[in-house]
């Protein structure tokens, strides 16, 4: 009986599952599919959502980001582009590491205290417990969706399945109503523009990073204007996030 109670329960689970990604697919509109796409993670207990390309911030790397939904976190993403945060998410970090789902925890580790001071502040805006499903999308862009919760969660084997196609499906869906980019040119940088832009990223000023160096800070400039003009960015924090984004440096 207790079988029989169980297979009923994992075949509407299924069913559950497979009328959301239809419904997603079949959606008009990409905010359609969103909305779609947070109503079925109720089911889960999950209220707090991000899903796009990596680096959440204002201005400098916006035109390379397709698309970029969250529900339920805005106030934090205010704190995470004033203050930069995306160089330093220990999150982030771990998305462009690894294509394997891992929950935010298991990126908590080893942190600076700038990354303790960011975690304390999203957890202090309800941002406690989560999991983030990373993803590679046809134009090669790292992409991910991290879902979160106040309450600490565990997950059947089944239930993490059913939430992995689920978050797969929501991104492709939404994926599929913008133009994909060209696939990026390779671009290698020698071991000078490499340090150049690690200590940029590290926040070092165009001086500091001469006085490291041994050149002149006129000389660093001058390596980030034509480094700017190879990743066709805006600024220095735009070639840098470029730079990440494409796997160039890891900061």
């Amino acid at each position: 009986m207790v079988g029989e109670m169980n297979d009923v329960a994992a075949d509407r689970d299924v069913r559950r599952l497979f009328a959301n990604i239809d419904a997603m697919m079949s959606a008009a509109l990409p905010d359609e599919t969103f909305q779609i796409f947070i109503g079925a993670l109720t089911h889960y207990g999950f209220d707090k959502v991000v899903l796009g390309q990596a680096f959440i911030i204002a201005d400098a790397g916006a035109a390379d980001r397709r698309f970029f939904f969250h529900h339920g976190m805005i106030e934090f993403l205010g704190v995470y582009a004033q203050k930069n945060y995306q160089f330093s998410d220990p999150v982030t970090l771990r998305v462009m590491r690894t294509h394997r789902p891992f929950r935010w925890r298991e990126a908590h580790v080893d942190m600076t205290k700038r990354q303790m001071e960011q975690v304390a502040e999203a957890q202090a805006a309800g941002l406690k417990f989560g999991i983030v499903f990373p993803v590679v999308d046809e134009a090669g862009a790292t992409g991910f969706v991290s879902l979160g919760r106040e309450t600490d969660f565990s997950l059947s084997d089944a239930a993490f399945l059913e939430l992995e196609l689920l978050c797969r499906y929501a991104y492709f869906a939404i994926d599929r109503h913008f133009e994909s980019k060209a696939p990026q040119k390779t671009i290698k940088l020698t071991p000078r523009e490499t340090a150049i832009l690690l200590h940029v990223a590290h926040g070092k000023t165009n001086w500091e990073t001469g006085q490291i160096m041994g050149i002149s800070e006129y000389s660093v400039r001058d390596y980030l204007k034509s480094l700017s003009a190879r990743l066709e960015t805006s600024n220095r924090t735009h070639t840098v996030v470029k730079a990440i984004q494409l796997g160039l440096i890891l900061p």
